[in-house]
């Protein structure tokens, strides 16, 4: 590269060594032409004595060179840049080219580009900077703007970079440094500054220059005369913009730029200058700067020619940074002087707008800010813009030191905007409501009262009454600004909330969500609640929105509601019973029990829910509609109440709601809720309440459907009743509904009253028991003795459970002594009263239940039993005497006897049998059935073979009992088979064996009667155990049966020959003569008891009988018999042995011998088997001769 430029060099200055050149610049050119052309040259040239520097300067300087100039500068510059000339000599160089005038663009721009480059390297060779840096402004003023633009960022890049060499620096320089700088320092004139820093004294003559050429002035050090002063500004804006700490470090400096300052209005700075200066330096030169502020207020007038750079500069400044108010006003203007001025300045602007005009505003830094024109509209805009961003800035700083500047204009900035608001595009009204905005929230933070009155006064007339014709999009503007400062800064619209929602009313305005309200103080939410009641404009839509608006605002502040509350309370009160307000202000309260029924509210809500069912301000839809929401609710949020339940209650107390069914159902609807889902969770006290209300519901005459299904709510009570005082409540509450004149429910309270006792009776305390029977037995034994005949199946139910309860919890009640056994007495006695008194048939069969219990309790005394057998025979007698046989009554009494004896069995004793019996009797025989049954028979009946197994003299009493019953004579004997058929199953199934004699003896009189049959065949069929004082009586009626009747006749037999061994010789000889028409008894006989080969063989018998029994078989071989009885009776002798001695012989069939003569006739007979016999008989006689 070095090589490249030396030979561009000789080729510059061969063109010079030309015999046509001058020899003034030949000689010097051909000499360095030859320096150049040497092998080894000396480089780098550093001599400003050099052949080729001393020739580069003759050429430059003579005129007739000059013009040839252009290209060896361009070639130096090459030298310079990579170098090749240094020192001295490169001072000397660029000393040349700055006095060269015939500088074309592309060489200043190579100039320009080389002078940058090589400038890092002189910072502290004093006249090299000093040459580069004037020559460098000397282009700053060229006529092409590319090398003007070039020269003047060379010059800013240069000062910069140079400037942080110094902070960098500072402390590195050599003494030959020094020296130097102390001696251009000395030399620049005029300086009586000292700085203990040197190179500061080098940025003092750079600034100071430059300012001078700001202020007017020739420079001292630099030669840049022709540079205009906006360029030197420009370049002091760049320094101090990038060296601001530099800038600040030294008094001397700061004092240079406030010079630059205050003479920046006066010598026309950029505004760029201005607004820099007082954005960057009024913290260090306020008096400069308020100075500069000034100077452009005082431009700001309506016909001021200087009025749109006046605007100009003060939007650019504000526009810059929102701290720059705030800043100016603290650093610079105090007393808020200034800034009072400018706003009452703008203020005056704005008064002279046309109001036709129409306007857009913009809070956004423009491009065209800088080069301010003569657009009118600007004149109009510009006013209202700074004055936004003026309040913009103050509201952002938050300062409380700007209350004094606020407190000074904001009349003028409510003017502004005022005006503002008439000339603006709808799609600018935005801005302008922004900046109203900020200002009531400036004004509520620094406490200016009427300020903020005023500001929200504003956003309330443009909200309602906007005007210019496009109203209808500023108001839509404003609205939405509104909207948003109550959501984002409520708290400055306190004391004014009536105002701004009566605007807001117009709107319907509904927030996308209420927590704006959550910062605010109870007193301006209760402000704003109360300012909803007072907008009434008649329209409906309005008072639906107003009260939905109510209950949005109640249910977002629900953790403080207590306290908002109270003071609303009224007034919602007060627009639910209005019958204008009314449906609005109970869907604003139906609201709040959807949504903001919580535990801070249910107290309140549940007061005001009592005091409007109370008062009964609505009719009968309302109510349905109101209970309706009472219903969602407790399904909703019934688990979160606690302090709200008594009011709730009593909200739902039926007396509210007499003769309005479908309320009453509604209401009853809730109580059903509240029993089924939340009364276990609910406390003592509240249950009570509850159950007082259930009472209440099932006491009301409106509707007895309500009332029954009332009942079935207190079945939940055993789960939750916890104690005994829960118990008491419930039965003293309950007992009382058994009287009420309706039978349903009087019939339901006696079910669910003591069906609730038995149930429960696991869980009751002793007192409960005692509570019971001292103080409610009694009372409601006395609403059954009332003769109420509409419910008399209510009163029997209750005789019934009386007596059931009785019974089953005889125990429990026992501590009550013998008072217990006096309250049986009086119930027995009232029931038997009311049993002929009552007028029922049907209830009076049932009531016979009574006795099933009481017979049932075995805990009564024999006394209390025998009162009651008393209480049956006049019941009997009574039913007897009023009664026809057919009547259904007999049938219930005879199921009660059914059920009641086998139940006293384990008390039966012979008194209470007998008891028994003459009752079963009685019912029986004196009854005139006809020809029909006695309806009692089969119950009564069982219910004496449910008795057994009885001891044995009560076993004969029934069995007697029932004889007497079967020999009882009816019409159609119908009695006897029944009566029969029970003894047979006694004597098969119930009784012992060995009392079937007796009772076989005690049932003779029915042997005659064929409905006794059966009984007969049963005790002929029947092994009978018999002891031996027995065996006699037995026998006989066994053979006077057998002889009564022939069917019996084999059966009797074989029953006496079970006991023929037992019996005596004369029974013995009768039982030949009671069978001597059934040779088959003789057979058995003689087979069992005479034949010497049976194992049962008897020779007593035999010796006895033998004969005897032949003579009457011999009687059946002679007399008329059939062939075939004669074959069996020849056939039995044949085969049966006999004993010999019965005929005095050994023979063991000596007995034919004796039939000998007796068969004598039979040879001749036709019979074939006959003969047959008779020829076997031969063979036997011969046998055994």
């Amino acid at each position: 590269m070095k090589q490249q430029c030396i030979n561009d060099l000789k080729l510059e200055y061969k063109k010079f060594s030309r015999f046509m050149i001058p020899d003034v610049v030949r000689g010097p050119a051909t000499e360095a032409l030859r320096i150049l052309s040497e092998d080894e040259i000396k480089l780098p040239i550093n001599d400003p004595q050099h052949p080729v520097i001393t020739a580069f300067s003759i050429i430059v300087e003579n005129k007739k060179t000059r013009p040839m100039c252009p290209p060896l500068i361009n070639t130096i510059c090459d030298c310079l840049r990579i170098e090749l000339i240094t020192g001295d000599a490169l001072s000397s160089v660029i000393r040349r080219i700055e006095s060269f005038d015939d500088i074309d663009d592309d060489m200043a721009l190579k100039i320009i580009q080389f002078s940058t480059a090589i400038i890092v390297y002189h910072y502290l060779d004093m006249h090299i900077f000093q040459s580069i840096l004037s020559l460098l402004g000397s282009f700053c003023s060229s006529q092409s703007d590319l090398v003007s633009t070039s020269s003047i960022a060379a010059i800013n890049q240069i000062i910069s970079s140079f400037f942080s060499f110094a902070e960098e620096k500072c402390s590195d320089l050599t003494v030959i440094n020094k020296r130097d700088i102390d001696l251009c320092y000395s030399m620049a004139g005029g300086i009586s500054v000292t700085f203990d820093n040197h190179i500061q004294k080098v940025i003092f003559l750079v600034l100071r220059d430059f300012i001078q050429v700001c202020c007017g002035q020739k420079s001292q050090w630099l030669r840049i005369h022709q540079l205009k002063s906006d360029i030197c500004f420009g370049v002091l804006e760049n320094a101090i913009v990038q060296h601001f700490g530099l800038i600040v470090s030294s008094k001397h400096f700061l004092n240079l730029i406030e010079k630059a300052i205050k003479s920046a209005y006066s010598q026309n700075a950029p505004l760029s200058f201005c607004i820099l200066s007082i954005e960057i330096l009024m913290d260090t030169l306020p008096s400069a700067c308020a100075a500069l502020f000034s100077y452009f207020l005082s431009d700001l007038k309506p016909h001021s020619p200087k009025l749109q750079k006046s605007l100009t500069f003060y939007r650019i400044l504000l526009f810059r940074n929102s701290s720059v108010v705030v800043n100016f006003c603290l650093k610079c203007d105090q007393n808020a002087n200034l800034l009072s001025g400018l706003i009452s300045a703008l203020r005056e602007l704005s008064e002279h707008t046309d109001e036709d005009l129409r306007i857009d505003l913009s809070l956004s830094n423009r491009a065209s800010d800088w080069t301010p024109g003569n657009d009118p509209s600007f004149v109009i805009s510009a006013p209202i813009e700074i004055t936004i961003f003026f309040v913009v800035s103050c509201y952002k700083a938050a300062n409380s030191a700007l209350k004094i500047l606020v407190s000074h204009t904001w009349g003028d900035v409510l003017l502004i905007f005022q005006v503002g608001s008439s000339i603006v595009t709808g799609r600018s009204c935005y801005v302008l409501m922004q900046g109203l905005h900020s200002l009531a929230v400036l004004t509520n933070e620094l406490m200016l009262d009427d300020a903020r009155g005023s500001a929200i006064g504003a956003f309330c007339t443009i909200l309602v009454a906007p005007k210019g014709p496009e109203a209808d999009e500023i108001r839509k503007t404003a609205y939405l600004t509104v909207f948003s400062a109550i959501e984002t800064t409520p708290a400055i619209f306190r004391g004014h909330w009536n105002k701004l929602m009566t605007a807001l009313s117009e709107f319907h305005w509904k927030p996308q969500n209420f927590l704006f309200t959550l910062e605010l103080p109870e007193k301006q939410v209760i402000e704003i609640a109360l300012s909803l009641f007072s907008i009434n404009d008649g329209n409906a839509t309005t008072r639906e929105w107003s009260m939905t608006f109510f209950s949005d605002l109640l249910i977002e502040n629900m953790n403080r509601f207590g306290i908002i509350w109270d003071s609303l309370e009224e007034n919602i009160f007060l627009s639910i019973v209005n019958k204008d307000s009314q449906i609005e202000a109970l869907n604003s309260l139906f609201s709040l029990l959807n949504n903001g029924f919580t535990k801070e509210s249910e107290f309140q809500l549940s007061n005001l829910v009592q005091k409007l069912f109370d008062g009964k301000y609505f009719d009968p839809e309302t109510r349905y509609t109101a209970l309706e929401q009472i219903y969602l609710l407790l399904s909703k949020s019934g688990n979160i109440i606690e302090k709200g339940w008594p009011s709730l209650i009593n909200a739902l107390n039926p007396k509210n709601f007499e003769d309005e069914v479908d309320v009453l159902n509604s209401a009853f609807r809730c109580l059903q809720l509240i029993y089924n889902d939340l009364l276990f969770s609910l406390s003592t006290y509240v249950q009570a309440l509850i159950i007082n209300l259930a009472i209440s519901f099932a006491g009301q005459k409106t509707d007895i459907n309500v009332s029954l299904s009332a009942f079935g709510l207190l079945w939940n009570l055993s789960s939750v009743a916890k104690n005994s005082d829960m118990w008491k409540l419930i039965f003293k509450q309950a007992y009382p509904l058994i009287g009420d004149p309706r039978n349903d429910v009087s019939l339901c309270a006696v079910n669910t009253f003591f069906s609730l006792i038995i149930s429960n009776s696991q869980v009751f305390e002793p007192e409960v028991f005692r509570y019971i029977a001292e103080e409610l037995v009694n009372p409601v034994i006395d609403i059954l003795v009332e003769e109420r005949p509409e419910c008399e199946s209510s009163q029997q139910s209750a005789f019934h459970e009386l007596a059931h309860c009785g019974r089953n919890l005889w125990n429990q009640f026992s501590p009550i002594g013998e008072r217990q056994e006096e309250i049986w007495k009086r119930l027995i006695i009232e029931h038997e009263k009311f049993m002929m008194r009552c007028t029922k048939r049907e209830v009076v069969t049932t009531c016979f239940q009574f006795y099933d219990e009481v017979f049932q309790c075995n805990y009564l005394s024999d006394q209390l039993f025998l009162f009651v057998f008393d209480s049956l025979d006049r019941l009997k007698e009574y039913l007897i005497a009023h009664e026809t046989a057919n009547s259904p009554l007999y049938g219930a009494f005879g199921r009660m006897i059914r059920n009641s004896v086998p139940a006293q069995k384990s008390r039966m004793n012979m008194t209470f049998l007998k008891r028994w019996i003459s009752i079963i009797e009685s019912l029986i025989f004196d009854l005139n059935c006809g020809s029909f049954l006695p309806p009692t028979s089969h119950k009564t009946l069982d219910a004496l073979d449910l008795l057994f197994p009885l001891p044995e003299d009560q076993t004969f009493v029934v069995y007697e009992s029932i004889v007497k019953i079967a020999c009882y004579k009816t019409e159609k004997n119908r009695l006897t088979e029944v009566a029969v058929g029970h003894l047979c199953d006694i004597c098969e199934n119930k009784v012992p064996k060995e009392l079937l004699s007796t009772l076989f003896i005690m049932s003779k009189g029915l042997f005659k009667m064929k409905e006794a049959r059966k009984l007969v065949l049963d005790f002929v069929s029947n092994d009978i155990p018999i002891v031996d004082d027995m065996v006699e009586s037995v026998c006989s009626s066994l053979m006077n049966l057998g002889q009564s009747d022939n069917e019996l006749t084999e059966k009797t037999a074989e029953s006496v020959l079970k006991l023929f061994l037992r019996i005596s010789d004369e029974t013995k000889l009768k039982f030949i003569e009671s069978y001597s028409t059934c040779y088959q008894a003789l057979f058995a006989l003689w087979k069992r008891y005479l034949d010497p080969t049976s194992e049962e063989f008897d020779e007593n018998s035999a010796l006895l009988c033998m004969k005897k029994l032949n003579e009457i078989l011999c009687e059946f071989l002679t007399e008329n018999s059939s062939d075939e009885d004669k074959i069996v009776i020849l056939k039995f002798i044949c085969e049966t042995q006999s004993y010999g001695k019965c005929f005095e012989s050994e023979k063991k069939f000596a007995h034919i011998y004796f039939y000998l003569d007796k068969i004598a006739d039979l040879i001749l007979s036709e019979n074939m088997e006959i003969r047959k016999l008779l020829r076997e008989i031969v063979l036997i006689v011969s046998h055994q001769q």
